[in-house]
């Protein structure tokens, strides 16, 4: 995101009330543009791929050989990138957003993602026709739909809990995503 321009104006003013500090009023000139969403990158996941997978790729399918031994340092290393870049291709990849968060949940599960849909019908429901039975309708839906996604996230949190010794990376993983302030500016 660029943020050039962020900061349109700025003032010092008197202190508010008994405080003796003085105060900074920043205007900042925020739009409700596209760049502020968030973006939906790749992310490789180096984890889920065994040295000897890359080492073999590498061994096999890269040749590691200049094309002319009269090569400068910047002409080596333009051809050393190319084959580093190749092998970064076989690395998995997952969808995330920019700022770091995956799409998706990893409690989520095909029976969640069909309560979410029907949740979602339901509250469009009450849109296009607002009643009693279809705000109650909906609500019953959101109740279920929050209630199994407190179970899956409930369960995953006690697996990974009880896993902590044998698989630590994805117990500190989820941890270090919980502690990190994620909010934008709100639209």
């Amino acid at each position: 995101m660029n943020n050039d321009g962020l900061v349109t104006g700025h003032k010092m003013s008197s202190p508010l009330g008994k405080s003796d500090h003085t105060c900074l009023v920043v205007n900042l000139g925020v739009s409700n543009s596209s760049a502020l969403k968030n973006e939906i990158v790749q992310k490789q996941f180096w984890s889920k791929i065994s040295l000897e997978d890359i080492l073999e790729y590498s061994v096999t399918k890269i040749d590691w050989g200049y094309t002319s031994d009269d090569l400068d340092v910047e002409g080596m290393l333009k051809e050393l990138n190319v084959k580093l870049i190749k092998i970064c291709d076989i690395v998995p990849t997952d969808p995330f957003y920019e700022n770091n968060v995956p799409l998706k949940s990893p409690w989520s599960s095909s029976a969640l993602k069909r309560k979410q849909k029907l949740k979602n019908d339901a509250w469009k429901n009450f849109d296009c026709n607002p009643s009693s039975e279809n705000f109650s309708h909906a609500m019953s839906r959101q109740q279920i739909y929050e209630d199994e996604n407190f179970r899956l996230k409930l369960n995953y949190e006690r697996k990974l809990a009880s896993h902590v010794k044998d698989n630590s990376k994805a117990f500190y993983s989820y941890l270090r995503n919980k502690r990190l302030l994620k909010s934008g500016v709100p639209e």
